[in-house]
């Protein structure tokens, strides 16, 4: 597991940094796609199977006339194919019922990302989380600084209960 030294260190100073040493919590990348750019999805393939960080999966729920091969024959991801068109947002409450991840981060098939991306991204998100957790800001500074922190944090952590 690789991360800024700041995050890293920000992290294991709550407690959290051997804990995602010895079992990093699983992050499920999930997709919503579509027939019609199925020119994207060997790269979204490509990105995913790059990522550093070692407990992860993968959902795609893809809408169109017929099911995309590379897609469909990707033994490393669980691809979900219905012929009838539904809305982006309907495509993610799907993706999100699927995932079983502790962290849900949403790749656009027609991005590209490093393959650090989820190794630097799931430790600011734990550290946003537990700064935000740990006592409420009392100056407007102190309160805007949190929701920079919160809204820079581009992936979904979801807890379990």
């Amino acid at each position: 597991f690789q991360a800024e030294d700041g995050i890293r260190d920000s992290v294991a100073s709550r407690g959290l940094g051997d804990v995602y040493k010895r079992q990093p919590p699983l992050v499920s990348v999930v997709c919503a796609t579509m027939g019609s750019r199925a020119a994207f999805h060997g790269l979204l393939l490509e990105c995913f199977r790059r990522q550093t960080w070692p407990a992860k999966e993968l959902i795609v729920y893809d809408t169109g006339g017929a099911p995309s091969p590379t897609l469909r024959d990707a033994g490393d991801a669980r691809y979900v194919h219905a012929p009838t068109h539904v809305t982006l947002g309907a495509k993610r409450r799907l993706l999100l019922g699927l995932a079983r991840g502790k962290v849900v981060a949403h790749f656009d098939d027609d991005n590209v990302y490093g393959p650090d991306y989820l190794a630097t991204m799931v430790p600011h998100c734990a550290a946003a989380e537990l700064g935000k957790k740990s006592r409420r800001p009392e100056t407007l500074p102190e309160k805007r600084a949190a929701r920079r922190r919160r809204r820079r944090c581009t992936i979904y952590r979801r807890f379990l209960g």
